[in-house]
């Protein structure tokens, strides 16, 4: 009987779900009932995926977006034709498709005299529509913002989502022996970011931290206050000592200098 209940609960969501909408009472407490059997769902969407950013770790890519069909304007996006540093000699050729990255510069550690670069933005993906011996042209797809003429690219790589349940966070509590690090950068360089946002930390794989994991993020103590938890997030990407995290939820702005700490 109960796996029945189940079934029934679950086709009543996904009927809501593609937008029926005439449900009587019982069906509408069905649905509620549905919610309960949640236990994974994706953390990461596709722009957490392809549109964030990262410390590259190792040399710059040799690739690089060299000029543009459009070359009266200095943005460039979805659909656009952009002109590339190598060819056939170099093993370019037909449908090929690379990761856009726009160089950031360098990030400053907030608390320690420590800075980490080169910053990536992923900025979408390029997709070789012709290769002559040493030059390429390709077309702009899935754009994350504006493309500019000396980004970089490197071959384009699928990624999955992460599966899981927000974890959440208890407002205060001791720290523990857990891996922990601090918040060094916000996206777009802002002052403080909320849930849905990334940012990047200070601790990645060589520290053992791993894609998937959550992490408290919390205010740390000082002489008149304890430390607060202000948000839980997920590990999205992780470089040799840096990561970045996805904010999950939040109860007050993140801002560079916090502490994050693995559950």
């Amino acid at each position: 009987m109960r796996k029945k209940t189940l079934f029934g609960a679950i086709v009543v969501a996904a009927l809501l779900a593609m937008g029926f909408t005439g449900l009587s009472l019982g069906q509408e407490a069905e649905i509620q009932k549905a919610k309960i059997y949640l236990e994974f769902y994706p953390l990461l969407t596709q722009t957490d995926l392809y549109c964030s950013f990262f410390i590259l770790d190792g040399p710059l890519p040799q690739l690089k977006i060299i000029g543009a069909e459009r070359d009266e304007i200095n943005l460039h996006t979805n659909g656009e034709i952009v002109y590339l540093s190598a060819g056939k000699d170099q093993g370019l050729g037909p449908d090929q498709v690379f990761l856009i990255l726009e160089p950031g510069g360098k990030v400053n550690h907030p608390l320690k005299t420590k800075s980490y670069e080169p910053l990536m933005y992923r900025r979408g993906r390029a997709k070789v529509i012709y290769a002559d011996k040493d030059k390429a042209a390709a077309r702009i797809e899935g754009a994350c913002g504006q493309v500019t003429v000396g980004s970089f690219l490197v071959p384009f790589e699928l990624k999955t989502t992460v599966e899981g349940k927000d974890q959440g966070y208890v407002p205060y509590q001791d720290p523990s022996k857990a891996l922990s690090g601090t918040v060094i950068f916000l996206i777009d360089e802002l002052n403080q970011v909320s849930f849905g946002d990334w940012v990047l930390i200070d601790i990645g794989r060589e520290a053992g931290l791993k894609v998937g994991q959550q992490m408290t993020v919390f205010r740390p103590a000082d002489e008149k206050f304890p430390r607060r938890s202000v948000g839980n997030g997920v590990v999205l990407d992780v470089q040799a000592q840096t990561a970045t995290l996805k904010l999950l939820a939040t109860d007050d702005v993140v801002r560079p200098g916090d502490g994050v700490e693995v559950k």
